[in-house]
């Protein structure tokens, strides 16, 4: 009955430390979103609905916007030249380290057994 009642004690310790860590770490996390600045907050209810929020090309002709995008690929087509890193690939196993890999594929499939 001593262990039952120690466990029964040490899970409630447990639950209430993570309970009080996650309120503390709410708190911590509303205070930094105030203090960074958020995310705007929508009007209230009652008053005027916020206006969507609509592309600056809302205007513009279809030849206009095919011009734009087309710009904004070749933009980003030459950051990705820019960027991209190659990467070598993988150096060719030494005699031992594939006669090692080879060993414990047999054993794990049973094929190769020890004395």
């Amino acid at each position: 009955m001593d262990s039952a009642t120690s466990g029964l004690n040490m899970t409630v310790v447990g639950v209430t430390t993570v309970f009080i860590a996650l309120a503390l770490l709410l708190v911590v996390v509303t205070i930094m979103a105030r203090i960074v600045g958020g995310p705007a907050k929508p009007e209230a209810r009652g008053g005027a609905a916020a206006a969507p929020d609509r592309p600056a090309m809302a205007g513009a002709s279809a030849a206009d916007r095919d011009a734009d995008l087309e710009q904004v690929a070749i933009a980003a087509y030459a950051l990705h030249q820019a960027i991209s890193v190659s990467v070598r690939g993988p150096e060719p196993a030494s005699a031992w380290l594939r006669a090692g890999r080879q060993v414990q594929v047999l054993l794990r499939t049973g094929i190769h057994r020890t004395r």
